[in-house]
Formats: C-alpha cells, structure tokens, sequence
C-alpha cells in the first residue's frame, strides 16, 4: 500500500475508534458532529450538560460555567499538512482574545492559548483552541522539544497525515494531555503524549 492510500484510509476510518474511545470515557450524552475546514477535519462534542440542580426553578437565566457539569469540546482534530502563507493570528487579536480572554489574567503565566492544529499546519481558531502549558507550546522542556519537532516534521512535509487528540481528566474542555501522532512515509505511527497541567511534583 502506498502512503496516499494508507492516508486517505486512516483520515477515513480512524476517527470511529478515537470516537468510541471517547464516548465510552463521558457518561454523559453527547452529541458528535464532524466538519472540515480545509484539509483538516474536526470532531466535536457540542453537547454541554448543566447542572439542574443549581438552574431548578430559574427559566430563561444564562447559564454560567460554574453551572455546567461537561463543557462542549474537542474529540480529536485530523487531516494533512499544508503550508500556510498568512500570518499566525496574533494572541491580541479580536479571535485570539474573544477565546477566555487576555492570557496570562485568565490562565496564568504557564499557558499559552495553543492550537491543536498548529495554524502553520493549516488549523484555525474556534474550537481548535484551548489553554496549553506554555513549556510544551513553545517548546521549553524536553517534551516540549519534542512537540515542537513533530510540528516542524508536518510543516516541512506537506501532505502529511497527523492528529491531534486531547485526553481528558474531567468533564470541561480543558485536556490534561495531548495525543499527537504522524504517519510517516514507511506507513508506521510516530505518536507521543504531552502533559497538559503543571507538575507540582
């Protein structure tokens, strides 16, 4: 088989395993939906479940997060590399900014708002975006390194499939790792995990 073949099946087919995964981790429902934009594609969970016990008897209120049981958030992002001309969106900017807020205020100093598509792989802003440790982001720590390497292996060779999955602890859209793989051109997986929260220890 060649790579364009064992590409197009992965982008394909994978996604039914990492979306069985999923459900069977969230006992809540959920409400799966797939879109593309470009040549990457993303599954999302849109359902967010609120707490009735802290909304009872108040009709047509907002809903605040402190009010909501499971955030409405990523399954897994997928598809192939590009090159991309146009500048990365600036963390001041009205998309970057309108996504929490002004960074280290809402996040703190170990976070960044990171991509789970890197916008020079071809990803966007939206629900691609999500608070990551900072170290891993820009590539500080050993790990980081590493994530730094398989974003630059992608950008360098275009057409490439990749995925990057969130692993979650809870049930916000805050992951407590990132799975990121590649399929490389001798058809094997090249996959590593990238903690998302501070190590105390």
């Amino acid at each position: 088989m060649d790579y364009k073949t064992a590409a197009a099946d992965a982008r394909k087919w994978l996604h039914f395993d990492w979306e069985e995964t999923y459900i069977a981790r969230t006992p809540f429902p959920n409400d799966i939906v797939l879109f593309d934009r470009g040549e990457i594609t993303y599954c999302i969970d849109c359902r967010f479940e609120p707490d009735m016990r802290l909304i009872a008897g108040k009709e047509f209120v907002p809903i605040l997060p402190e009010q909501i049981k499971k955030e409405g958030r990523l399954v897994v992002a997928f598809g192939f590399s590009r090159p991309v001309t146009a500048k990365h969106p600036s963390s001041s900017g009205t998309g970057m900014r309108g996504f929490i807020g002004r960074t280290e205020k809402y996040l703190g100093a170990d976070y960044d708002k990171g991509h789970f598509i890197g916008h020079k792989l071809g990803g966007d802003l939206n629900w691609n975006l999500f608070p990551q440790l900072r170290e891993i982001n820009r590539g500080r720590s050993t790990a980081g390194k590493q994530f730094v390497q398989m974003e630059r292996f992608c950008r360098d060779n275009p057409g490439t499939f990749f995925f990057s999955r969130p692993l979650y602890s809870d049930f916000t859209s805050r992951p407590n790792a990132l799975e990121f793989g590649i399929l490389k051109k001798n058809l094997s997986f090249w996959v590593a995990i990238f903690p998302n929260v501070i190590n105390t220890k």
